[in-house]
């Protein structure tokens, strides 16, 4: 298993560590920003005991993971002694890091479409009229995901 980019490393020892940032995080993080597979297994998990009020503790939480691997990435990390400074501002900062990578992911996806020689002109104009928007929502601040009940995934323009 390759080891997570740092970003998703420090995202995942924070909300292992302080339960008490787990509500932001369900509120604002997007599991598709996240490209490490089990980070984003782990990180849905957890948030999901949270939504669920079915989290108890962490050991608890580490015999309901469903595979070694995700243990053992969950104990590394949170076996690190080192504390993380100011863990609420990293959180922030981290998600929304996160989050514009990912525009910029959906950006270069867009500019490669529209630069195929076969993609009609009125594709073309709706391609660039999606790429203005993404530049928009990565301008402005972060924001929570959910309103209401629905989710994310249910919205594809949730950015």
């Amino acid at each position: 298993m390759a080891a997570p980019a740092s970003q998703e490393y420090w995202l995942l020892r924070i909300l292992m560590q302080h339960d008490d940032l787990v509500p932001w995080a369900a509120s604002y993080l997007d599991e598709r920003w996240l490209l490490h597979p089990e980070v984003r297994n782990i990180l849905v998990l957890r948030i999901q005991a949270h939504n669920q009020q079915t989290w108890n503790s962490l050991p608890a939480f580490l015999e309901q993971l469903p595979t070694v691997e995700l243990r053992t990435m969950v104990t590394e990390v949170i076996a690190e002694d080192r504390p993380v400074p100011k863990p609420e501002t990293q959180l922030q900062e981290i998600v929304t890091r996160l989050r514009n990578q990912f525009i910029d992911r959906e950006m270069q996806s867009l500019t490669h479409q529209a630069s195929q020689p076969e993609t009609p002109d009125p594709v073309r104009l709706e391609l660039h009229l999606q790429k203005q928007a993404l530049r928009l929502s990565k301008a402005a601040p972060l924001a929570p995901l959910h309103k209401g009940e629905e989710s994310p995934a249910d919205d594809p323009e949730a950015y």
